[in-house]
């Protein structure tokens, strides 16, 4: 399991170096194009390097959206903790647990009340962040 770790940590700073480079050509690209203008060089020039300075834009996008959706990933696959809380008909007795599969609020349980010995339902499902 750490080894598929160290993987993803790598490959997401191979992903990080990779974008840093194209947005340095990207720049390099624009500010000759835009350097070639100024000075009054061909059109095929200017245009050359206009469109490696799109393509590089439209790779900076793409490789951005890729890390950013591996992020959300990530953040969205670490464990949720659910809770289930359940209430005393008769003293009111709340106790706390953690979610069962088949769980859904106003369900009478089949384990009774630690005080009173009556049913216990379900009053509230929800994720504790």
């Amino acid at each position: 399991m750490e080894s598929s770790e160290k993987k993803k940590s790598s490959l997401s700073i191979l992903s990080v170096l990779l974008l840093l480079f194209v947005i340095m050509i990207t720049a390099v690209s624009l500010y000759s194009a835009l350097g070639l203008y100024v000075a009054g060089a061909g059109m095929d020039q200017i245009l050359l390097n206009l469109i490696t300075g799109g393509l590089g834009l439209v790779i900076i996008f793409s490789i951005s959206a890729q890390l950013l959706r591996r992020y959300r990933t990530v953040k969205s696959t670490e464990e949720k903790m659910v809770i289930t809380v359940e209430e005393c008909d008769g003293c009111k007795f709340k106790a706390i647990r953690k979610f069962e599969r088949g769980d859904f609020i106003f369900k009478k349980t089949e384990k009774g009340c630690p005080k009173c010995d009556s049913l216990l339902t379900i009053t509230a499902i929800y994720r504790r962040s």
